[in-house]
């Protein structure tokens, strides 16, 4: 029974896991409580049964071609490893992420960066039944996510500020439902990242992540998803159109356990706020895989 429920919170992660991020690379990790067995109260804010923890730590690692750095097209090609720790329990989840780059000489681009999260979950009543139960054959829930990163100033090298270290900070809605037939993610983020002393820069972004598509027993899947919005430096420049489209192959197992996943990623993007090249066209291949995942107290 206990490898039945680990499949299952790992088969969600791998659904979620192909919708992306800022990063062409960055998985979602959102988790409805119930498909962990957690009960929520009638209203959907509180719990009343916790169901169980689980962690999960996944890698990634591969390379991106004319990666665009936020809203910034940098034309360079790099290769990364990203390292993703997430931790569930209760209605709550704590995330930290490590990032390394290994870029171009001469692209301002940070090779390191380092991120620290915090979310709460609720459950939305579906029905006049306020079904909030871990048997619900539908399923809305939402999620408030707290985020902070640090990273290597990527202009450190100019004249244009001096300081080796940037930050960010943000907080994201996200909305989430689930059918016997598909499952789907909306998400509104705001973000603000250093650009200057004492100057910020202000991003209002909305994600649809839309339904994968699994073939070959989920061995091979496909995935859209759209990002829209603007950025506010001294005023909002609004239009920022992004499509990240991901087709996935899971490896054969050895030994029982499965390798990993190859994964291929197509990033269209339309900026308007582009002096030039307002069209970018990013692609990634990277390697993923989960090197734990523990149902239960911390291993």
């Amino acid at each position: 029974m206990r490898r039945l429920a680990i499949a299952a919170v790992l088969l969600l992660c791998s659904a979620a896991g192909r919708a992306q991020e800022f990063e062409i690379f960055d998985p979602n990790d959102f988790i409805d409580p119930r498909e962990r067995g957690a009960v929520f109260a009638p209203t959907g804010m509180r719990i009343l049964s916790p169901g169980n923890p689980f962690s999960i730590v996944r890698v990634y690692g591969g390379q991106v071609s004319n990666y665009q750095w936020r809203d910034t097209p940098t034309g360079a090609d790099l290769t990364f490893a990203h390292v993703v720790w997430n931790r569930y329990r209760d209605n709550r989840q704590f995330n930290l992420k490590l990032t390394t780059y290994d870029v171009e000489a001469g692209a301002h681009l940070p090779w390191y960066r380092g991120t620290i999260q915090f979310a709460r979950y609720f459950a939305i009543p579906t029905n006049r039944a306020l079904s909030v139960g871990p048997g619900d054959p539908v399923r809305a829930a939402g999620r408030i996510l707290f985020t902070g990163s640090l990273e290597q100033n990527p202009l450190r090298e100019t004249n244009v500020r001096s300081r080796v270290v940037d930050h960010e900070y943000g907080i994201e809605l996200d909305a989430y439902l689930r059918t016997t037939r598909f499952t789907t993610t909306g998400s509104v983020v705001w973000t603000r990242r250093v650009v200057d002393d004492g100057r910020y820069a202000d991003r209002l972004v909305y994600f649809y992540r839309g339904p994968a598509i699994s073939k070959f027993d989920d061995r091979l899947r496909f995935a859209a998803n759209l990002a829209c919005g603007g950025e506010h430096t001294d005023r909002w420049r609004w239009g920022a159109t992004r499509l990240i489209a991901t087709t996935s192959i899971d490896l054969p197992t050895a030994g029982g356990r499965r390798l990993g996943t190859v994964n291929l990623a197509w990033g269209p993007s339309y900026l308007p706020g582009s002096a030039t090249h307002r069209t970018q066209r990013e692609l990634a291949i990277y390697f993923d895989r989960t090197v734990m995942a523990h149902l239960g107290p911390l291993p």
